[in-house]
C-alpha cells in the first residue's frame, strides 16, 4: 500500500461524508522515547466490558510457517545469558510522567510458569498500575505494511484491574505516528482469570512515515483502562475500585508482517464517470513465493451482494501480485467492496485472514454542466490523515480538487480548525488548506471555512485553565466551552487563518455538522456575537454559517441594537436570525 493508492482509498468518505472526528483521549502513557510527541485521535478499536467473556481468537495462527515474523518474544532467556529479574530490553514506565505507576507494582522474568515453557513476563500490582515497552526504534518494518501481534496472557487474582496490549509504529525520527495506536480487548477478571487467552492486535499499514513498531504491555487499575472500554467511558461519576493485589503473565508474544495491499478503482476520489465500467485494482506486495488467496465482494449502501470472486495465486518470485475485477456500469449510487487475503489454503480450512481492505466508492449519475450544478449544494471535506508528508498531502488535496470538480455542487467546506493543527503551522500555512483552497477557487466554487474541532494545544490548555482535575481525568471541553471562555486564547488561532484566507473564503462556519448543542445551549448566542466581533476586526461583513435544528428558532440576545436580518425556514414562523448569518441547510434556494 503506497502512495497515491493509499492517498486515493481514503478521499470519498472524506468527500462524500461530513468529517467528525471526537478526540479520544486515551488512559495509557506515551512511549518515553516519544514524551514531545503527541496522539491526537488514537484509534482505540472496539473492546469487551470489563465483566464480559472475551470473544475466543483462533488457537492456530493465519499465518503458515515462520517466515513472516519479524520478532517473537517466548521469553526462553537463559539461553541468552540473561541473568537478571527482567526480561531483555523492557523498561519500565516510571517517573515524574507516571505517578501512579509506583516503583513497588513489578514485572519479573518469572521462570516457573508459562505458556508452552516454563518462563513467561509476570506483571504484578501492588496497588497502582505497571507496565512495560520493548526498547523502542529496534524492530524495523516496511513503510505501508500491516503488523500483526499475537501473544498468550493469563490474569490472576484480578477483580477490576486489567491487563492490555498496546502497539503503535514510530516514524524515522522515533517519534510516535498520530493514529496508529491500538490496544488489544482489556484481558482478565471474573471469568477471565487463571486461563490463557489467545489475543491479537492488528496495526494497518496506512501510516506511509511509519519505520518502527512499538509494544508495550499492562496491567491497569480501572481509573486507566475505563477510556477504553466503549460502555464505560462516558459515564460520570463512577467510583474507581482498585485491586491491591492481582498477576498477568505474557508468552510467545509474536510481532508478524503482513503484505502490503492497496485497492483504487483508478479514478480520483474513486468516483467513477457514469460513462465508465467499475473496477478495482488490487496489487499484493511482500508475499513472494507464497499461494495466495483474495476474496472479494463488493455491496451497495443496503447490504446486496453486487459482485463476488475469489482469486487464486499460486507461489510467485514476483515482487508484486495484482487482480482485477470488472463489471458494466452500475446505477448511479455508493458501494463498498471488501478484500479478504488469506494464505494459500488457509480460507479452507477455517483460518482467518491474514488482513482485510475496505474501498469505498460511486458510480455518478451524468454530470450536468457547470451551468446546470445544483445551487446550494455543497460538500463537506476532511483533513488530511495523519502520517503524510508535505508531499503526499498536497497530492491529497489535488486528487480531491479533481474529485470535487466531477460533482454538481457549488459550495465547498474545509476545516479550518483540526485537532492535529498547532499555532505555529497556522502561522506557516497548512500545506492540504493552502492547496485545497488554491485548487477550488480555480473551479470558481465557493469555500466555507468551518471552525469545528479544537486544535490540540488549545483542547488542552482550555482543559486545564477551566478545571485542572478533571483534565488529569480525561474530561474533554466542548467548541463551545472553548469559545464562550477566554477570549486571548483562541483568538490567534482564528486570525492566523483569517489574515491568510479572508479573500478566498466567502462564509465561516462555527461547529461542525452534528453541532446541534450550539443551538439548544443558552450560552450559544452571547458567544456567536463574541465571534462575530473578533472576524470584524479583520473583515469588515463577516458571513457565518451554523447549523441549525429546523425545528428550532432564533432570538437575538438582549441589549444588542442591531437589526436582525436573514430568514429562517418556512415553518419556523416570524422569527429572525441574527444579523449575517447564513444557514445554508435552512435555505430554501
Amino acid at each position: 500500500m503506497q502512495g497515491g493508492a493509499a492517498i486515493s482509498r481514503t478521499l470519498l468518505p472524506s468527500l462524500l461524508f461530513a468529517a467528525l472526528a471526537a478526540m479520544v483521549v486515551s488512559s495509557l502513557p506515551a512511549q518515553p522515547a516519544a514524551d514531545s510527541t503527541t496522539r491526537p485521535e488514537p484509534a482505540v478499536p472496539a473492546t469487551v466490558r470489563a465483566d464480559a467473556a472475551l470473544p475466543a481468537p483462533a488457537t492456530q495462527s493465519a499465518f503458515p510457517g515462520d517466515w513472516h515474523v519479524v520478532k517473537r518474544f517466548d521469553f526462553d532467556e537463559a539461553r541468552l545469558g540473561n541473568e537478571g529479574d527482567v526480561p531483555m530490553y523492557w523498561f519500565r514506565f516510571k517517573g515524574q510522567d507516571y505517578p501512579d505507576f509506583p516503583r513497588f507494582a513489578t514485572g519479573t522474568w518469572d521462570r516457573t510458569f508459562g505458556f508452552n515453557s516454563k518462563q513467561s513476563f509476570r506483571l504484578s500490582l501492588d496497588g497502582g498500575n505497571v507496565g512495560f515497552y520493548y526498547q523502542t526504534n529496534t524492530v524495523a518494518i516496511m513503510p505501508g505494511q500491516d503488523v500483526r501481534v499475537e501473544a498468550k496472557v493469563r490474569t490472576s487474582l484480578l477483580q477490576h484491574a486489567r491487563a492490555v496490549i498496546e502497539v503503535s509504529f514510530n516514524d524515522a525520527r522515533g517519534e510516535i505516528v498520530p493514529g496508529s495506536r491500538r490496544t488489544s480487548p482489556l484481558l482478565g477478571g471474573p471469568g477471565q482469570n487463571d486461563r490463557w487467552l489467545a489475543v491479537a492486535v492488528n496495526v494497518p499499514g496506512k501510516f506511509p512515515s511509519a519505520r518502527y513498531v512499538n509494544l508495550s504491555i499492562f496491567l491497569l487499575q480501572p481509573s486507566r483502562w475505563r477510556t477504553l472500554d466503549p460502555v464505560l467511558r462516558d459515564q460520570p461519576n463512577l467510583v474507581d475500585y482498585i485491586d491491591v493485589r492481582g498477576h498477568a503473565w505474557f508468552d510467545d508474544i509474536t510481532i508478524y508482517r503482513l503484505p502490503r495491499v492497496s485497492m483504487t478503482s483508478g479514478h480520483p476520489g474513486q468516483l467513477i464517470p457514469a460513462t465508465s465500467r467499475p473496477a478495482i485494482d488490487v496489487n499484493v506486495e511482500g508475499f513472494a513465493n507464497q499461494p495466495l488467496e483474495a476474496v472479494l465482494s463488493v455491496r451497495d449502501a443496503a447490504g446486496r451482494l453486487i459482485g463476488h470472486e475469489v482469486f487464486e495465486s499460486p507461489g510467485s518470485d514476483r515482487p508484486t501480485r495484482s487482480f482485477k475485477w470488472t463489471t458494466t456500469p452500475l446505477p448511479a449510487a455508493i458501494y463498498h467492496a471488501e478484500l479478504s487475503l488469506f494464505a494459500g489454503g488457509s480460507r479452507l480450512v477455517g483460518l482467518p485472514p491474514l488482513l482485510t481492505r475496505q474501498l469505498t466508492f460511486a458510480q455518478l449519475a451524468p454530470t450536468p454542466s457547470r451551468a446546470g450544478r445544483g445551487r446550494g449544494f455543497g460538500i463537506a471535506l476532511a483533513g488530511p490523515p495523519a502520517g503524510l508528508d508535505e508531499a503526499a498531502v498536497r497530492t491529497l488535496a489535488a486528487e480531491q480538487a479533481d474529485a470535487i470538480g466531477a460533482l454538481p455542487v457549488t459550495l465547498v467546506k474545509l476545516p479550518l480548525w483540526r485537532a492535529d493543527l498547532r499555532l505555529d503551522s497556522l502561522d506557516r500555512g497548512d500545506p492540504w488548506t493552502d492547496e485545497i483552497v488554491r485548487r477550488i477557487i480555480r473551479q470558481r466554487l465557493a469555500l466555507v471555512g468551518v471552525f469545528g474541532q479544537i486544535p490540540g494545544p488549545l483542547l488542552a490548555a482550555a482543559q486545564s485553565a477551566a478545571d485542572p482535575a478533571g483534565a488529569r481525568l480525561g474530561l474533554r471541553r466542548s467548541l463551545l466551552d472553548v469559545l464562550s471562555g477566554n477570549t486571548a486564547a483562541w483568538r490567534p488561532y482564528v486570525t492566523s487563518q483569517l489574515a491568510r484566507y479572508a479573500e478566498q473564503i466567502r462564509y465561516w462556519q462555527i461547529g461542525q455538522e452534528e453541532d446541534i448543542a450550539f443551538a439548544l445551549d443558552p450560552r450559544f448566542a452571547a458567544t456567536l456575537e463574541s465571534v462575530r466581533k473578533e472576524f470584524r476586526t479583520l473583515l469588515t461583513s463577516p458571513t457565518f454559517v451554523v447549523t441549525w435544528p429546523a425545528t428550532y428558532s432564533y432570538r437575538k440576545p438582549a441589549g444588542n441594537d442591531e437589526p436582525a436580518d436573514g430568514s429562517p425556514a418556512a415553518d419556523m414562523g416570524k422569527e429572525k436570525f441574527p444579523a449575517q448569518v447564513v444557514n445554508l441547510f435552512l435555505s430554501n434556494r
